[in-house]
């Protein structure tokens, strides 16, 4: 299905809705944002579990299968952090556009081991300090502002230096098509 259809589908519907003459028609901007909107909650809705089915996009095909095309990796350079010295980071992608987060796998010269995305709270309780040395099973990472941090066990002697991000990219906006 193509913007256009969807334009149109839409446009059906809203005459249907519009019974009295007093209202002003839609200019196509107004129909775009509308529609923009709306995509982006079907999407919330299929990922986090707040839909007809209760349950989220790992336990549920039909929400995989909706949202397969909006599904893609990338391949992110992480790169040492000031402090602690048990965390790197590295920049979100940007094109296509970083949405969702699913999951993740950091690889180094030794390993690949699957990462599991916290907040802020979680991460801080993982970072070296002089008198914290944790020990962390799996890496974990955390978002903040255009990047993802992650935070790994500081014995361990591969060297975390590739993320492998799978996540659910911005779909098209409606706006300008």
């Amino acid at each position: 299905m193509t913007h256009s259809d969807i334009y149109e589908k839409f446009m059906i519907e809203y005459d249907k809705d519009n019974v009295t003459s007093s209202y002003p028609s839609l200019t196509r901007k107004e129909q775009a944002t509308i529609l923009d909107k709306a995509y982006l909650a079907l999407i919330a809705q299929k990922i986090t579990g707040n839909n007809v089915r209760r349950s989220g996009l790992e336990t549920d095909i039909k929400s995989i299968s909706d949202l397969q095309p909006l599904i893609t990796s990338s391949s992110i350079n992480l790169t040492s952090s000031d402090a602690p010295s048990n965390e790197k980071y590295g920049a979100l992608p940007t094109d296509p556009k970083f949405l969702y987060f699913v999951s993740a796998h950091v690889s180094g010269s030794n390993s690949s081991q699957v990462v599991t995305l916290v907040n802020h709270d979680v991460a801080k309780k993982f970072f070296v300090t002089s008198y914290n040395k944790p020990w962390i099973k799996t890496p974990v990472c955390y978002i903040q502002g255009g990047n993802i941090h992650v935070v790994y066990d500081p014995t361990d002697q591969s060297d975390v230096n590739t993320m492998k991000l799978t996540f659910i990219k911005q779909p098209a906006k409606f706006v300008g098509s």
